[in-house]
């Protein structure tokens, strides 16, 4: 008898495609349903880009888990609260599988001026950091996401 394909079904959930929109997806549940944590498949990328987010302030904690079961390794998060509301609303995707955004540092040090606020995640040689420290570093990237 072959051996079955795990597919995309619910019991075998595989990320294909892009592991930053399984992230900032599950974040935005988070924060709409005002849920104390969510907990999310561990790969590579989703821990690379939590662990950023952490760094950051916009995840107040995660912690990495193993399921009981099969094994299968997990990171549950929450946010940061101030009162009874979120301290960061939403997180906006940019790029995507078909569609790459870099920026240039003169195009950084302009948007740094008139976001505020929000901070924007870069995937750079150096790893994925805000645009704070790409300016800092003097380093450009593609832009992942931005934090509203």
């Amino acid at each position: 008898m072959a051996l079955k394909s795990a597919g995309s079904s619910p019991a075998f959930p595989i990320i294909k495609y892009n592991h930053y929109a399984y992230v900032t997806n599950h974040f935005n549940i988070l924060n709409s349903k005002r849920l104390k944590s969510k907990k999310i498949i561990k790969t590579v990328k989703t821990l690379r880009l939590v662990r950023a987010l952490h760094r950051s302030g916009i995840i107040s904690h995660f912690l990495l888990t193993r399921s009981s079961k099969n094994g299968r390794p997990f990171i549950t998060f929450n946010t940061p609260y101030y009162g009874n509301s979120n301290y960061f609303s939403s997180i906006r995707l940019v790029s995507t599988p078909s569609r790459a955004h870099f920026i240039s540092i003169k195009a950084l040090k302009l948007a740094s001026k008139s976001i505020g606020a929000s901070i924007i995640f870069l995937e750079t040689s150096s790893g994925i950091i805000t645009h704070l420290d790409a300016m800092r570093l003097n380093i450009t990237g593609r832009i992942l996401c931005v934090v509203l």
